[in-house]
């Protein structure tokens, strides 16, 4: 199935084509992902869940700020936002607010099997996956640069090539 957000609506199709416009417990959605379930999030911490795409159901509130990127990787759902807004989650329903190193809007997230992206106005942040997970603290974003996460200039970014002094 195939799911769209915004603003006030959710859609979802079996083709691309068709679309069927879906009962949203919010408005303002502003980000989508796909893990486990379908996860939505949006202005003011709004959130909500589906495990088909067409039936969505509200969780609480992340927070106050406006959750503008999400993505899913290794069990672990991931959210960023207004002021550097970072959460995770191992459902997409319950979620552990988590710390990194900047303060920027996060408005855009991506992850591979190894590696967790965050980028925003002038920084760029990356933690690794596979920091430890611990049941009794939840999984913690490093916040040091000995530990996994960096914050980047976009100095180091010269016509689409990465470049990092080792």
């Amino acid at each position: 199935v195939y799911v769209a957000v915004g603003n006030s609506a959710i859609s979802s199709s079996t083709d691309a084509i068709t679309w069927t416009l879906r009962t949203s417990p919010a408005s303002g959605w502003l980000a989508l992902t796909y893990g486990t379930n379908f996860v939505i999030a949006g202005n003011a911490g709004a959130n909500a869940t589906s495990t088909d795409g067409t039936t969505w159901v509200a969780g609480t509130a992340v927070s106050a700020s406006t959750i503008s990127a999400l993505t899913y990787q290794s069990s672990i759902y991931l959210l960023g936002g207004a002021g550097g807004e970072l959460a995770t989650s191992t459902d997409g329903i319950t979620w552990v607010a988590q710390t990194g190193a900047s303060v920027t809007a996060i408005n855009a997230l991506t992850a591979s099997p190894t590696l967790f992206v965050a980028g925003g106005a002038n920084m760029i942040e990356t933690s690794n996956v596979g920091y430890p997970y611990n049941t009794a603290t939840s999984f913690q974003l490093p916040n040091d640069a000995q530990l996994g996460i960096t914050l980047e200039s976009p100095a180091n970014f010269k016509r689409g090539l990465y470049i990092k002094a080792l």
